[in-house]
């Protein structure tokens, strides 16, 4: 690690986690950062900052990468396979023309869901829902709930771009393959399945669907479908 790397003691990382290039990189306090099933990497090039918030979250597969300035506020959670770059590297139709490079700046308490693509010059507010999937190219606003290509407001609540309710039963349902949503009662005597292999499972399909860092322990010791959606809520 560079001395242009600083990483604060009681952040936490987990897996492959790569830090890249010349600039400078700031972790601050209680960041976690994942790099396991697969890794992530931020990096800095000469000119280059990226700084993370205390208490944010970035989740596996990440990919955040500063030419100038990329800002993210305390508290954000980061989803699986984010792409984050202030940069377009070479201009469209010439690789020896440089591209357009303009810093973003993600505000505070942000949620980033899974293959979230921010693009250069993106402003987010502050407590701002940017749905899975999503890419985004212009300002928005704090509050705001956005999805989609690009990323515009689509109202409160977690949804998918497709306007489709997206709950933690969903997402046992679609894993174990079962013919509905299962009760927030139900455990693993009655979700064929569910056993240690079937918690991993469980535990990759939320992390990508809600864009949270999960702890594995908990979720394989976790005796109903409604205490994996507490551990959701209190991962948040």
């Amino acid at each position: 690690m560079s001395k242009a790397q600083q990483i604060a003691p009681t952040a936490k990382i987990v897996g492959s986690v790569e830090f890249r290039g010349p600039g400078r990189i700031i972790v601050q306090d209680r960041v976690r950062l994942s790099g396991q099933p697969a890794p992530s990497h931020l990096a800095a090039g000469p000119e280059g900052q990226v700084s993370v918030g205390a208490s944010s979250v970035i989740s596996f597969g990440a990919a955040i990468y500063a030419a100038e300035l990329v800002e993210i506020g305390e508290g954000t959670q980061i989803g699986p396979y984010a792409a984050i770059a202030d940069s377009d590297f070479h201009a469209v139709g010439d690789r020896n023309k440089s591209g357009r490079v303009a810093p973003i700046r993600i505000g505070k308490r942000v949620r980033i869901g899974a293959r979230v693509t921010i693009l250069p010059g993106s402003t987010i507010g502050d407590d701002v829902e940017v749905l899975s999937g999503s890419v985004v190219s212009s300002p928005i606003e704090s509050g705001a709930t956005v999805g989609g290509v690009p990323a515009r407001p689509v109202g409160s609540g977690f949804s998918d771009p497709s306007g489709q309710a997206t709950t933690v039963e969903e997402v046992f349902r679609r894993v174990f393959g079962l013919p509905n949503a299962p009760p927030t009662s139900a455990g693993p005597d009655q979700i064929p399945g569910w056993d240690s292999l079937g918690s991993l499972r469980v535990l990759l399909a939320l992390e990508e669907t809600f864009g949270v860092l999960l702890d594995q322990s908990k979720i394989a010791k976790a005796k109903t479908v409604g205490e994996v959606a507490s551990l959701i809520d209190a991962s948040r």
